[in-house]
């Protein structure tokens, strides 16, 4: 009776080694995906916001709409 129950824990022990490294390659990959989409996600973003983008220019529409409440925007930082 000890020898199949020897048999049984070494197979036991070799596939939950085997389900281990399973699971760390999934954590790596998903570990991965994070710092891929997180490069993204910071790479469509802009951090520079020094001067504002007047999305109205150049359209001729709204131009001085745009220009009015971009001083009141600028007297309100001051």
């Amino acid at each position: 009776m000890a020898t199949p129950l020897r048999e049984l824990q070494r197979l036991i022990r070799l596939r939950l080694a085997e389900d281990r490294d399973v699971v760390g390659f999934d954590l790596a990959a998903l570990r991965m995906i994070a710092r891929v989409a997180n490069d993204r996600k910071d790479s469509f973003l802009s951090h520079d916001e020094t001067q504002p983008k007047d999305i109205w220019a150049g359209l001729g529409l709204g131009s001085d709409s745009a220009a009015a409440l971009e001083g009141r925007s600028r007297k309100r930082e001051l």
